[in-house]
């Protein structure tokens, strides 16, 4: 029997403005007023889920569609930063009859994670991984693998965002390991943030909790900052209204992360804003919403400049 998929059921399962900590506060401006990516991005559909590519010219969405029944992965294109996007065309090399949701990259651009039930996983949903050699080609993905059972459990994992050291020059080896994938999981009941370090062969090794940033309620989809020393998530904590998004900073990358702040009045509303995705120079973040001004469910991007720069593309 088909499920009945609400806005308010996505927001769980698939998975300031106050003044944020001093850790960020030098480095931005504050987050202005979100906007609605508008008709040609948002559709009566529900869109939810949105991840950017590092170039910035390519926005994936996740699309329930109620005709359809599931979830699936579109993505929408622009030439250069300044362009409108283009309509979302499903992502076909990576859709299936199952669910697809909630996709992320890597900082190279040339490895997408997204979260899936699909056949040849631990149970309910699991974080996949595609590959491909062009990132600017949105339809060169490979055949997804799955990520194992460092990560991947009977419960539901999905949400996840790679931290790779950049500033730290990554490992001596130069093969990606030691990079960093943090994700939410609902193993111990509730959705709760995790972490699982990838090794040299590839792998990830068994997740642990992030102790510091979750609560016994829910705390999803995280996105981190290319330093990693900033983090935005959503959760309904209390200090939410409903869902709310959240942010917390640290020091240095290896540092404890700081009491998590709400983002405040300017970017919440008293509605639902989820599944937060942060752009690789750090100045939007996209994120989706069923407040005032969306259809069903919408993406919206809010922007800051970062203090000290000129604020272009």
């Amino acid at each position: 029997m088909a499920l009945r998929i609400t806005f308010a059921f996505l927001m769980v399962v698939a998975l300031a403005l106050v003044t944020p900590p001093v850790a960020a506060s030098p480095q931005f401006g504050e987050w202005s007023a979100p906007v609605n990516l508008g008709p040609v991005v948002n559709s009566s559909a529900i869109e939810f889920g949105p991840a950017i590519t590092p170039n910035g010219l390519s926005l994936y969405i996740s699309v329930f569609s109620e005709s359809k029944g599931d979830e699936d992965i579109f993505v929408s294109h622009r030439q250069k930063r300044t362009d409108p996007w283009g309509p979302p065309v499903s992502l076909t090399t990576i859709n299936t009859s199952a669910n697809e949701r909630v996709p992320a990259f890597s900082r190279d651009g040339l490895i997408m994670f997204f979260a899936s039930d699909r056949p040849g996983g631990f149970g309910s949903t699991d974080v996949w991984m595609s590959r491909r050699d062009n990132p600017r080609d949105d339809f060169g993905w490979g055949p997804p693998v799955n990520l194992g059972s460092g990560v991947n459990t009977a419960a539901g994992e999905a949400g996840s965002t790679l931290f790779e050291r950049a500033d730290a020059g990554e490992d001596e080896d130069g093969d990606g390991s030691g990079a960093i994938l943090i994700f939410n999981s609902d193993r111990a009941g509730s959705q709760d943030l995790y972490q699982s370090v990838r090794a040299h062969d590839g792998s990830f090794a068994a997740a642990t909790e992030i102790k510091e940033l979750n609560t016994p309620l829910t705390d999803a989809r995280p996105t981190i900052r290319s330093d990693g020393l900033e983090i935005f998530f959503f959760s309904n904590r209390p200090g939410s209204r409903q869902l709310d998004l959240w942010t917390a900073t640290r020091s240095r990358a290896h540092d404890p992360w700081s009491p998590p702040v709400n983002l405040g009045l300017v970017v919440n509303s008293a509605l639902s804003d989820i599944q937060p995705y942060l752009s690789r120079d750090a100045r939007t973040l996209f994120f989706g919403s069923n407040r005032p001004g969306s259809n069903n469910g919408d993406i919206w991007m809010t922007t800051r400049v970062r203090v000290g720069e000129p604020d272009h593309d």
